[in-house]
């Protein structure tokens, strides 16, 4: 299993337990105990394995459980309110459009300026668009090794559990990217190969491996779509 894949599996885990860790906080503040917030709607022991990590309740839940302790489901769910989320977004819509328009030094330092923000929110979705938009200025700018670890690493978020089925039209996308991306590749080592030799020729073989393993990995999961849009 590569480093993008434990990183994928274990995020659902992680989630559910921060997720926890934020509801025990928020019910002893309130000076509630399990039994008070979990009402005659769950029972004592649902809301102790939501603490604990060892359930991951739904949306209405989250919510429901976020109108009991009069807080922001979205804080709940994530740690990030509704109003911190929209600033982030905005500054991604930025970093978009500065791609866009082909000014990709100050697109990179817009993702640079965001990324922590964006890690905090644990949306899989929001960091899968950033990835892609630092991917992009990355491949740019001339780093394209860099540039092809980032889809990577956003496809392997894309194709796992907790990325919006709303969202599937991002997966191609990034598929659609990580192959042009690596074309790039290949045509430059191809460019170099009378001055570089060996080096070059032996980097576009991985890469093309890299793609195969990529695909067959891939025909064994649901088919999939796009990237922040």
């Amino acid at each position: 299993m590569s480093n993008v894949d434990r990183q994928t599996a274990a995020r659902p885990a992680v989630q559910a337990t921060r997720l926890g860790e934020r509801l025990r906080q928020l019910r002893v503040s309130a000076g509630l105990t399990q039994t008070d917030l979990a009402g005659e709607r769950f029972s004592k022991e649902y809301v102790s394995q939501i603490e604990r990590g060892k359930t991951r309740p739904t949306r209405e839940t989250i919510e429901w459980l976020a109108q009991r302790l009069g807080v922001n489901a979205d804080f709940l769910h994530n740690g990030v309110s509704t109003d911190e989320r929209s600033r982030i977004e905005t500054m991604l819509a930025r970093a978009e459009a500065m791609s866009e328009a082909k000014q990709h030094e100050e697109s990179l330092e817009r993702i640079e300026d965001v990324k922590t923000a964006v890690l905090a929110t644990g949306s899989p979705e929001l960091e899968v668009r950033a990835l892609a938009i630092e991917a992009w200025g990355r491949m740019s700018v001339g780093d394209v090794r860099e540039a092809i670890d980032l889809l990577a690493r956003a496809r392997g978020l894309a194709e796992g559990p907790g990325f919006p089925a709303s969202r599937r039209l991002s997966r191609s996308s990034i598929r659609r990217s990580s192959s042009q991306t690596s074309r790039s590749f290949r045509a430059t080592c191809s460019a170099r190969r009378s001055s570089t030799g060996a080096p070059a020729a032996a980097a576009a073989s991985v890469i093309t491996r890299r793609r195969v393993r990529t695909s067959n990995a891939r025909s064994s999961s649901p088919k999939a779509s796009r990237i922040g849009e």
